[in-house]
């Protein structure tokens, strides 16, 4: 394999999300979306590989845009699959099969140097080798771990899911995640592992939601909840605490924008609803999975960002409110307390007294210089440390390394 120029790297990055019909997307496509356009700012060539039927956000005209899909396997080794003969794992591998002819056929074309696959859905699948390139899984949110995390009721089609996962995950020459504190947990679940996992922070464009307002509506607190409704997000902690949080102050208003209807034991939004009065239900609002344009005008629109989650791994929501000058309040999990200084640029509460969060929001809710300042120091903070720019030089430092470790080899 040849080693190219750093500053002129052949890439190809993997969006394994599905397509939602409205158009809306999650954590995975938007760190895609933003780091193709990095990457193709910095002068690299970028493939972004996507689902059949994505719709993308706005990327630079010089990304190469291919779509893969079902394929079905041409060779008669069925037996062979007995282990993950499921219908979903068929799908997944189907698509994985499909992403591996489409980077072989960039590499004949044009040399390709490296692929990033997230390790949902089990993309890198069939990346086996040899391949002419490297490979290099980046850890979003293993579905063992959402799993232990939500309290999900593990059956044996979730165990094949899990192997399934860990095999595609074990095809990658190098790793990347985006705090050291979740290491721990990955480097037990997939030892061994190929490569040391290395961290790089997630980037955020901060010229879409730049030069945030001082305050918005300054009638109404308008408190802004942005990510799926389960469990592991604090869905609980809302649940009990969202008839306090309401008694705080007249003019607080909650809005949830994202996926509700998430599985588990629980639909949290119709438990939100029946608990409430009719008049309570009038201050709360649930949008569902929203596009970005749409999402970024409640960050510009809303007053501060609600973060009750158990666990999380620097979720996207998180850094774009930072990014619109945002309040916010959460908790001291893994994933929220690794990027919030407590009163510096939000106010975190502990789990182990999850009711703290309505003491923090009737604090925030009644002093809007806090709010400001806390705002102000959450912009700053996303403009230093996740800067695409700098990001992407992490990237490609780490590519470089990888590919003349596979050289060598």
């Amino acid at each position: 394999m040849l080693l190219r120029n750093l500053i002129n790297m052949n890439i190809a990055l993997i969006n394994s999300e599905h397509p939602q019909t409205n158009g809306a997307h999650g954590g995975i496509a938007s760190l895609n979306y933003t780091l193709a356009n990095a990457f193709a700012k910095c002068g690299h060539r970028v493939h972004l590989l996507l689902r059949e039927g994505t719709v993308p956000d706005t990327l630079c005209s010089s990304i190469q845009i291919q779509y893969y899909e079902f394929k079905p396997s041409s060779s008669p080794i069925k037996h062979l699959d007995r282990l993950f003969r499921n219908g979903a794992m068929v799908w997944e591998r189907g698509h994985s099969r499909h992403l591996r002819e489409i980077l072989l056929q960039i590499d004949r074309d044009e040399k390709l140097d490296t692929a990033l696959i997230p390790d949902y859905g089990g993309m890198a699948h069939q990346m086996h080798a040899p391949l002419p390139f490297t490979v290099v899984t980046i850890f979003c949110m293993p579905s063992q771990m959402v799993d232990q995390i939500n309290q999900v009721a593990i059956t044996a089609t979730r165990r094949k899911q899990y192997l399934f996962e860990a095999k595609a995950i074990t095809r990658a020459s190098g790793y990347v995640c985006f705090m050291p504190s979740i290491i721990p947990w990955l480097s037990k679940r997939y030892s061994p592992l190929r490569a040391e996992i290395t961290t790089i922070k997630t980037p955020v464009d901060t010229t879409i939601l730049e030069n945030p307002k001082p305050l918005r509506d300054t009638e109404n607190r308008n408190l802004l909840f942005a990510g799926r409704l389960e469990h592991r997000k604090g869905a609980g902690i809302i649940l009990e605490s969202i008839k306090k949080i309401l008694e705080c102050d007249s003019r607080i208003q909650m809005t949830f924008a994202g996926q509700t209807d998430c599985g588990g034991n629980c639909n949290y939004q119709k438990e939100i609803e029946r608990i409430l009065t009719p008049e309570e239900n009038q201050r709360v609002t649930f949008c569902g999975h929203l596009k970005r344009d749409l999402l970024y005008s409640l960050y510009k629109e809303s007053y501060a960002l609600i973060v009750p989650s158990l666990f999380d791994n620097c979720p996207n929501t998180l850094l774009e409110a930072m990014a619109a000058g945002l309040a916010i309040i959460g908790s001291d999990a893994t994933g929220i307390a690794d990027f919030i200084t407590h009163e510096e640029n939000g106010l975190l509460f502990p789990l182990s007294s999850p009711l703290k969060i309505v003491d923090h929001i009737k604090r925030i809710v009644s002093d809007e210089a806090l709010a400001c300042r806390l705002g102000k120091n959450a912009f700053t903070y996303v403009k230093e440390q996740h800067s695409p720019d700098s990001i992407v030089g992490d990237y490609t430092k780490l590519f470089q390394s990888i590919n003349t470790r596979s050289r060598k080899n």
